[in-house]
């Protein structure tokens, strides 16, 4: 009986420390390019001599980073003349911020910048929109949301934003995303030794039980 609940021990704890899962996007690894314009330059890229990544972005390493809590994960900076137009990335366990901090005014009178951003990481499994406060500018210079296209094609999210930006100001898209676990998570510490310890005590009870067995006389001596 003591040698059944052991084994029924280690099942439970096998089951804890491989069937575990993150059901959210810390710890997995998202790859990230955004491009302005018609340009292909990826201006997260560090690599690339000509762009500018802010101190504290996760892509100064390189454009693939692991989501941290609290962590900017990609940031460029555009036209550093007088001012510089501060385009980031943010992800949380749950959500994208994509933000911008216009330095100076541009895409003004019915000629919007087109900024456009690829994510991919195998976590994704799903993205709808939460807010936007970007804007475009007509003719008549009236302002309006800009529409935001946006989508999921495996594990890649696409997004393209209009953008009209006045000097100072500063604008949000956010998204809610969904996301799958990809792997089963490791085992904690605590659980290795515990399953350690059961497994330590199957094997003693199983040498037990074969030992006084094996001292028992057998049926055919008995007779």
């Amino acid at each position: 009986m003591r040698f059944r609940r052991h084994l029924a021990h280690v099942g439970l704890l096998l089951s804890l420390t491989t069937l575990s899962m993150r059901a959210d996007l810390i710890g997995s690894s998202v790859t990230g390019a955004f491009t302005d314009g018609a340009s292909a330059v990826n201006l997260f890229d560090p690599t690339v001599a000509t762009n500018v990544i802010p101190a504290g972005s996760q892509n100064l390493q390189g454009t693939t980073v692991v989501i941290e809590p609290g962590q900017l994960q990609f940031g460029t900076e555009l036209g550093c003349f007088i001012s510089c137009n501060l385009i980031t990335a943010t992800f949380t366990a749950t959500q994208l911020d994509i933000h911008t901090h216009a330095g100076f005014s541009f895409g003004l009178f019915g000629f919007p910048d087109t900024f456009h951003f690829t994510f991919t990481d195998p976590a994704f499994s799903g993205i709808s929109e939460e807010s936007n406060t970007f804007q475009t500018s007509t003719l008549f210079n009236t302002l309006q949301t800009s529409p935001l296209n946006f989508g999921l094609a495996g594990h890649s999210i696409s997004i393209d934003i209009g953008v009209s930006a006045f000097a100072g100001q500063d604008y949000d898209a956010v998204f809610d995303l969904s996301s799958a676990p990809t792997s089963p998570a490791l085992p904690e510490s605590s659980s290795l030794l515990s399953l350690a310890a059961v497994l330590g005590a199957v094997l003693s009870a199983g040498r037990r039980a074969k030992l006084i067995y094996s001292k028992q006389p057998s049926r055919a001596s008995s007779n």
